[in-house]
C-alpha cells in the first residue's frame, strides 16, 4: 500500500511535469524553426521543417492534455517520446551524424522519462537503433552527409567505432542510472510514509492512554465520596457495643472499605 502511495505521488507529479515539458518543448521547437528560417546555418533547411513538425505535435499534446489523459495518457506519452526520438534521429542525421551537436538530446529524453515516472521500454531501443543506423549508414556511404568533421571521424575506423560504441553505452547507462535513481526515490518516499504512520500510531496510543487515565481518575474521584461515607458509618458502628461476631465482621468490612479507598 505504501509502495502504491509512493508510485501515485511520483505519477501525479510526473503528469504535471509532462504537460509543462510538452509546452516548453513546443515553444523551443517553434522558436528554433523560426530562427533556422531567418538565419543561415551550416545544416540543411529540412531541419527547420522537422522542428516545426515536432513543435506542432508537442503543442497539440499540451492543448489536448486533459482529453488525452482520460483516454490513453500513458500510450500518448510513449508515442510522444518515441516520436521525439525519431525526430531527433533525423536531426542528427542532417547535422553531422556522429559529430552532431544534438546527440545529447537523446540523454535529455531518457532522463526526463525517468523523472516523470514514465515507464517506457521503447524509447531506449528506438534511440539506439536510430543513432547506430545513422552512424553506420553514413560510415558505409548509405546516407549522405556534408560535414568536414564527420568526414574526418568516419575516415578512421577506430574513431568511428569508439565514439559510436561509447555514445550507445552511455545511453544504456543513462537509462539504467535514472531507473535506479527513481527506485531510490520511491524507496525514500515509502520509508517516510512508514515513519509518519509509526508516529501517528504512537500519538494515537498515547492519546488513548491519556484518555483512559483521565477516565480512571474521574471514576476514582466519583467513588471516593460514597466509600468515605460507608467508612464513616462503619467507624461509628465499631464504637458501639456489639457481639464478638458482629465486631469481627465490622472489622473485616472496615478493612475491605479501606482497601477500596486506597
Amino acid at each position: 500500500m505504501m509502495q502504491q502511495a509512493a508510485d501515485s505521488m511520483v505519477h501525479v507529479k510526473g503528469r504535471s511535469l509532462i504537460r509543462k515539458q510538452a509546452l516548453l518543448s513546443g515553444i523551443l521547437s517553434l522558436f528554433a524553426a523560426l530562427i533556422y528560417f531567418a538565419v543561415e546555418f551550416p545544416f540543411p533547411r529540412v531541419i527547420a521543417t522537422v522542428a516545426l513538425t515536432a513543435a506542432a505535435a508537442y503543442l497539440l499534446f499540451y492543448l489536448f492534455f486533459d482529453a488525452i489523459s482520460r483516454v490513453c495518457y500513458r500510450e500518448a506519452c510513449v508515442f510522444l517520446s518515441v516520436m521525439g526520438v525519431a525526430v531527433l534521429t533525423m536531426v542528427v542525421n542532417f547535422s553531422g551524424g556522429i559529430v552532431s551537436p544534438f546527440v545529447f538530446f537523446y540523454f535529455c529524453i531518457l532522463i526526463s522519462e525517468a523523472l516523470y515516472g514514465l515507464e517506457n521500454k521503447f524509447t531506449l531501443p528506438v534511440a539506439l537503433a536510430g543513432y547506430l543506423a545513422v552512424v553506420g549508414g553514413q560510415f558505409f556511404g548509405l546516407l549522405s552527409y556534408d560535414n568536414p568533421w564527420a568526414r574526418e571521424v568516419y575516415g578512421s575506423n577506430m574513431a568511428t567505432l569508439l565514439i559510436g560504441a561509447v555514445t550507445a553505452a552511455y545511453m544504456v547507462l543513462t537509462r539504467h542510472s535514472t531507473k535506479l535513481m527513481m527506485r531510490n526515490l520511491r524507496a525514500r518516499i515509502e520509508q517516510e510514509e512508514h515513519e509518519n504512520e509509526g508516529l501517528l500510531r504512537k500519538f494515537s496510543e498515547l492519546n488513548s492512554t491519556s484518555q483512559i487515565g483521565v477516565l480512571a481518575h474521574r471514576i476514582a474521584h466519583d467513588l471516593r465520596g460514597p466509600i468515605s461515607s460507608i467508612s464513616g458509618y462503619i467507624q461509628i458502628e465499631m464504637v458501639k457495643e456489639h457481639t464478638p461476631e458482629d465486631a469481627e465482621a465490622l472489622k473485616e468490612l472496615n478493612s475491605i472499605v479501606d482497601n477500596m479507598d486506597a
